[in-house]
């Protein structure tokens, strides 16, 4: 998020900016978004995208909750939540259940419009411009790492430029 805004090189950020820039996070990870309901089994899909409907769940094993999100039983959310958990897909932290990753919560609102029978087909045309230099690029996940994982990035340079040095600045932002 940060990196998208910082790139627009605005220096005061408006509220419309960010949402601007949220929704175009979700759109590009759309396909990813997608694929997740096509790799979990249906029960787990089903609970992940309610527990990212509410925001946060406390009790995920009550009746209401179950009956409200066509899940089955209070034993089969529970085997759900632990699955969820081991793919750091939701968390449980302060006595409430919630979807990891902010961009997936939102983004499973996009995936529950889309129709699973409906075939997606993309045609790409390369178009290769003579003597067209890459500008250096810091690549990272944009939907973020789970809490375990280790945080990468990878420094991507045009092979046809001799790079002498790099110089590298660490810049934070946090957005409320």
């Amino acid at each position: 998020m940060c990196n998208h805004l910082y790139e627009k090189g605005e220096k005061a950020i408006r509220e419309e900016q960010v949402n601007n820039v949220f929704h175009q996070i979700i759109t590009d990870f759309e396909p990813q978004y997608i694929n997740y309901r096509n790799l979990l089994p249906a029960h787990q899909f089903r609970l992940l995208k309610a527990i990212a409907v509410e925001d946060v769940v406390t009790q995920p094993t009550s009746g209401n909750f179950i009956a409200k999100n066509a899940l089955t039983s209070p034993s089969s959310v529970s085997t759900s939540l632990k699955a969820l958990s081991e793919k750091e897909m939701i968390v449980y932290d302060r006595d409430r259940w919630q979807v990891y990753d902010v961009f997936l919560q939102d983004g499973l609102s996009i995936i529950t419009r889309i129709d699973p029978g409906k075939v997606l087909t993309w045609t790409v045309e390369p178009n290769a411009i003579n003597g067209w230099i890459r500008e250096p690029n810091i690549g990272f996940s944009q939907v973020g790492y789970f809490p375990l994982q280790q945080k990468v990035s990878v420094i991507e340079l045009d092979k046809k430029v001799i790079h002498k040095s790099i110089e590298f600045m660490l810049i934070t932002c946090a957005i409320f």
